[in-house]
């Protein structure tokens, strides 16, 4: 069993400590990744190391994260884009119709579904709704 403690996290955190030990999700037997502050955090256990991965954009919506990947998919206004590993951001969609949007649920809640956009499981591609409303009239 391994034993993580708080006070260790918080010895690495350059930024705000925690007060609470957040949620986690474990990568493999000896890291994990948790949010703090909209900053994505690694810890490597058995090196007692921390890594700063990247922000969530400021004004970027829909975020998902792909463990396998090590990429973050999130929307600005009507458009879809993905933080890969190395921090370049690439558009995915390029719309300009505000009637046309990406990566969002399209019918919200209906059929248990909750969001727009859905890694495969190696996090080599990614699924996301497209919804095209310019056909509806007022």
């Amino acid at each position: 069993m391994k034993i993580i403690y708080l006070s260790k996290i918080n010895k690495l955190l350059t930024k705000d400590s925690l007060t609470v030990f957040p949620p986690v999700k474990w990568l493999n037997e000896s890291d994990l990744k948790f949010t703090h502050n909209k900053t994505i955090y690694l810890y490597d256990s058995k090196k007692n190391s921390l890594t700063e991965w990247g922000s969530y954009p400021e004004s970027g919506e829909n975020f998902e994260f792909s463990d396998k990947a090590m990429a973050l998919a999130y929307t600005l206004e009507n458009n879809l884009f993905i933080k890969d590993s190395n921090g370049k951001i690439h558009h995915i969609t390029s719309e300009s119709n505000p009637d046309i949007v990406n990566g969002q649920a399209v019918h919200r809640y209906e059929f248990g579904i909750s969001k727009g956009t859905f890694w495969s499981n190696s996090g080599d591609y990614i699924a996301y709704y497209r919804k095209d409303e310019s056909m509806v009239t007022d």
